[in-house]
């Protein structure tokens, strides 16, 4: 297993080595100076914080491995997937949402009473417009 810092450096090296491989020049991104140094600032960052840190080896060493208590997940993530589905199924509760031309339709209004800065049909008409 290689030092976090080398990871981080190889995974950047990677990166850059797609971005000259690949055809970015087709989304005309502007690459600045003040960029690059902002990057090599916080990948400099992270190397030097990882320096702190020990080794796997040593660490298991001076620390025996613990075990974790997972008896209560299922029930944790069991209750939290009732939640949800229930939260979801209100939500759909009255809505046709198989039907693409209604949803179509709605995102439509909802954007362009976004962009008027109107209220849209959406909302619950608790706020008027002033």
């Amino acid at each position: 297993m290689s030092h976090p810092a080398v990871l981080m450096l190889k995974v950047w090296a990677v990166f850059f080595l797609m971005y000259a491989v690949l055809p970015f020049h087709v989304v005309d991104r502007q690459l600045t100076i003040q960029g690059f140094f902002l990057l090599f600032l916080f990948i400099l960052a992270f190397c030097v914080g990882t320096l702190g840190i020990q080794p796997a080896r040593r660490r298991a060493a001076i620390c025996p491995p613990r075990e974790i208590d997972f008896s209560t997940t299922d029930t944790v993530l069991t209750a939290a997937s009732v939640v949800t589905i229930v939260a979801m199924l209100l939500e759909l509760w009255g809505k046709n949402v198989f039907d693409l031309a209604a949803s179509y339709d709605l995102r439509s209004d909802q954007a362009a009473a976004l962009m008027e800065g109107a209220a849209s049909s959406s909302t619950s008409g608790s706020r008027s417009a002033s």
